[in-house]
């Protein structure tokens, strides 16, 4: 009988895909996932390190699963951010942890997994060089997949701590991400959602010069992809090239998730973005002025340290005056480490949720204004769930997990791309109707 494995995957869409091939990989060595942790005989944890809230989440999530151990054997694996950043406290504090590994260390998952590798710590520093997984990823029951194309990060903003444990730029080779894509798309996978810390960056350490641009183009071009959608551009590398493929290419989402960050100039300064306001600002009308169509989602920090009040208001103005299609906003999270964390004046807890708070206010109004003028337009949609109550996907403006959704009448297969009429709105999602013939 195969042994089943729990997996709790925690985080963001690159630890998602990092998941998807530990699951694959212990596929391959017989064992079988399952949805519930009761009986299972592997407990593994996919966890995230990267903001307190998330650190908290995430040890939470490894003591409930301790509470499932068996007497006659079974482990309890963790890997991910938090195992990368803090090996030594997690097998200190936790001794119910059978197992770390760490980050570039995933192909040892499945030797921890059956005891059969020496000692119980699998953390090294990051490679210098992408380390690519041997097993193939377990492909997602779902219309659409993420695709990681790098690792690490060289920004060194000053509020993240992801270059310490996630390493330096590294670039996947890209017949190996088209390789990965051409499965995923034979798996009946309709739309790929390019990720990884900074996308802007792919190829630089790799090819000498960025090749982002071109690597899209490739993967628009597979069979059976619908869309690609692209995220987490950085804006100081959003170049003309790239605008001109996310609007204009084929098979392109009109798209675009750029975390802009602030809008103020000294506090950008301060963020080490390497871009100011008023060239951020530029960037984001070209982009619009390019394509119109195009949906940009952004997301902001307050509460950085040194974000004055004043410097809130021009975000806030900013916010208000350009009218973003999407904004996620975030609070502050103090990170050991990080050149933030030495910055002065601190804001307050309480004063940066009330900021978040009215920044939500305000792109609450902006969203319900853009969806109620979709009403009467037709756009496609891809078909993600069947229910009761109708058809549910997405348009071409809309991210899963972040954004909104559209309820469609008339549609009856997942997985199919179809063109419909907006026929009204419900909250911040859309109704609509498949448009005959």
């Amino acid at each position: 009988m195969a042994k089943k494995v729990y997996l709790a995957q925690l985080g963001c869409p690159k630890n998602e895909v990092d998941g998807e091939h530990l699951l694959g990989a212990l596929r391959r060595a017989g064992y079988r996932p399952s949805d519930s942790p009761v009986g299972a005989d592997l407990l593994l944890v996919n966890t995230c390190g990267f903001i307190e809230q998330a650190k908290r989440e995430s040890i939470d999530c490894i003591l409930e699963l301790a509470r499932h151990k068996k007497p006659n054997g079974t482990r309890l694996l963790v890997t991910g951010c938090l195992a990368q950043r803090y090996p030594r406290e997690l097998l200190t504090e936790i001794p119910e942890i059978d197992a770390l590994v760490g980050v570039d260390r995933l192909d040892m998952v499945v030797r921890a997994a059956s005891g059969e590798a020496s000692g119980n710590c699998f953390v090294t520093r990051p490679d210098q060089v992408y380390t690519e997984f041997e097993a193939p990823r377990l492909s997602p029951e779902r219309p659409w997949a993420y695709l990681k194309i790098s690792d690490g990060c060289d920004n060194a903003c000053a509020f993240c701590a992801i270059p310490q444990f996630r390493g330096r730029n590294r670039s996947r080779e890209m017949e190996a991400i088209l390789a990965e894509a051409e499965a995923l798309a034979a798996s009946g996978v309709r739309e790929l959602i390019v990720v990884a810390q900074d996308t802007t960056s792919y190829g630089i350490d790799r090819y000498g010069r960025r090749r982002l641009a071109e690597l899209l183009l490739g993967l628009g071009e597979i069979d059976g992809v619908a869309w690609v959608r692209l995220m987490y551009a950085f804006p100081a590398l959003v170049d003309d090239e790239l605008i001109e493929v996310v609007a204009g290419a084929p098979n392109m989402a009109r798209y675009l998730d750029m975390p802009v960050q602030h809008i103020d100039d000294r506090l950008l300064l301060q963020m080490n973005r390497r871009l100011g306001g008023p060239p951020t600002r530029a960037l984001l009308e070209r982009i619009r002025t390019r394509n119109p169509e195009i949906a940009l989602r952004t997301s902001v920090i307050v509460g950085h340290p040194g974000e004055t009040a004043d410097a809130f208001g021009r975000l806030a103005d900013f916010v208000l005056d350009f009218e973003f299609d999407r904004l996620g906003v975030f609070v502050y999270s103090h990170e050991e480490g990080t050149k933030a964390t030495h910055m002065a004046p601190s804001v307050d807890s309480a004063t940066a949720e009330l900021r978040k708070r009215l920044l939500l206010d305000v792109q609450e109004d902006i969203l319900a204004r853009r969806q109620e003028a979709e009403v009467g337009r037709m756009f496609d949609v891809l078909i993600e769930e069947l229910a009761s109550d109708g058809a549910w996907g997405r348009s071409q403006a809309d991210a899963p997990e972040v954004d909104c959704g559209v309820r469609v009448t008339g549609a009856n297969r997942i997985g199919d791309v179809v063109r419909v009429r907006c026929t009204g709105t419900l909250g911040v999602d859309l109704l609509a109707e498949v448009v005959a013939g």
